[in-house]
C-alpha cells in the first residue's frame, strides 16, 4: 500500500457530521489504522484530511472519495437527515465500492430509506465490528491484525466516555488564547453553522487583535469563510486593503479562488 504522500490517494473515506460527531470519526480512523495492516490512509475531512492546497475543499473531498475502496458512514441521530451524508453514500454506490454505515445510538429501523438496504455495523458488537474491519482489509488489500481487539477496546472506551460527556467540536476558545486557535474555531464554525454565523465573530476577533499581522490574517480568513455565499469570497478578497493584498495568505487564497471560481457548475454535479 503506497503512502499518501507519494500518491495523494486515500484508502478509506469516513463520512460524518463534523459537529458533534468528529470525535467518532476520529475514533474510527484510529481503530482502522491500528487494526488493519498495512495501515490504510483514512480520510477524515477535519482530522488531517482537508489541507491548504491549490484546489478548494469540494475538489479535495471529491478527489478523496474517488480514490478509496470503501466509504464508511458514521451515522448518529445528529447526522441521519444530513443531505451531505446521502451524497457521499451515493458516491460509493456510483463508483461500485463498499458503503458501510456504522450506527452510533441509532437503530437499523431508523436508517433513511435511501441507505436502509446497506448492511449496518453496530460498534458495540464485537462480531459486527470485526466484519467491518475485514471488509476494510479486503477493500484495501490489507489484513486484519491478530491484535485488533485491543484497538477495538479503545473505541469502546470512547463510546463509554461519551455517555458522561460528549466532546465539543465547537468549543469556543477563551479570549486570551492565540489568534491561531480562534481562526481554527471560526473556520469550523463556518463549516458547521454557515458563514453568516461566523461573520460577527470574525469582526469581534479583528477588533480585539492588537497586532496588525493578526488583524490582517483575520480579515483574510473572514473574506473567505465569513460570508453567506461561497461565491462571494473572490469579491471579498479583492476588496480588502492593500496591506492584506500583499500578504502571503491573501496571495495563496486568491490563487485558489482564481483557479476554482469558474468550476461552480461542475461542483453542482460533484458526485455524478
Amino acid at each position: 500500500m503506497a503512502s499518501r504522500e507519494e500518491t495523494d490517494r486515500w484508502d478509506v473515506f469516513i463520512s460524518y457530521r463534523i459537529d458533534p460527531d468528529e470525535y467518532l470519526a476520529d475514533a474510527l480512523r484510529e481503530l482502522i489504522r491500528a487494526a488493519v495492516k498495512p495501515s490504510p490512509e483514512v480520510f477524515v475531512a477535519s482530522v488531517e484530511g482537508l489541507r491548504p492546497a491549490e484546489i478548494g475543499f469540494k475538489e479535495q473531498l471529491r478527489n478523496a472519495i474517488q480514490s478509496v475502496g470503501i466509504v464508511i458512514g458514521a451515522l448518529t441521530a445528529a447526522s441521519l437527515e444530513r443531505e451531505w451524508m446521502f451524497f457521499e453514500a451515493g458516491a460509493a454506490w456510483g463508483r461500485g465500492v463498499v458503503y458501510a454505515p456504522v450506527l452510533f445510538g441509532v437503530k437499523a429501523g431508523e436508517m433513511p430509506s435511501s441507505i436502509a438496504g446497506y448492511q449496518a455495523t453496530f460498534p458495540e458488537r464485537e462480531a459486527s465490528m470485526k466484519e467491518l474491519l475485514r471488509s476494510v482489509a479486503r477493500s484495501t488489500g490489507g489484513r486484519l491484525s491478530p491484535r485488533w481487539k485491543s484497538s477495538y477496546q479503545k473505541l469502546l472506551r470512547v463510546l463509554e466516555d461519551d455517555s458522561s460527556g460528549r466532546k465539543k467540536v465547537l468549543e469556543e476558545p477563551a479570549e486570551d488564547e492565540p489568534v491561531e486557535r480562534h481562526l481554527d474555531y471560526l473556520f469550523r464554525l463556518s463549516m458547521v453553522q454557515g458563514g453568516a454565523v461566523a461573520a460577527k465573530r470574525y469582526e469581534a476577533l479583528s477588533a480585539r487583535c492588537s497586532e496588525d499581522e493578526d488583524k490582517r490574517r483575520v480579515m483574510i480568513q473572514a473574506a473567505i469563510f465569513g460570508n453567506i455565499k461561497k461565491e462571494e469570497a473572490y469579491t471579498n478578497l479583492e476588496s480588502l486593503p492593500e496591506a492584506c493584498r500583499i500578504h502571503p495568505e491573501w496571495l495563496f487564497w486568491m490563487g485558489v479562488e482564481e483557479r476554482t471560481r469558474n468550476s461552480d457548475e461542475s461542483a453542482k454535479h460533484f458526485y455524478r
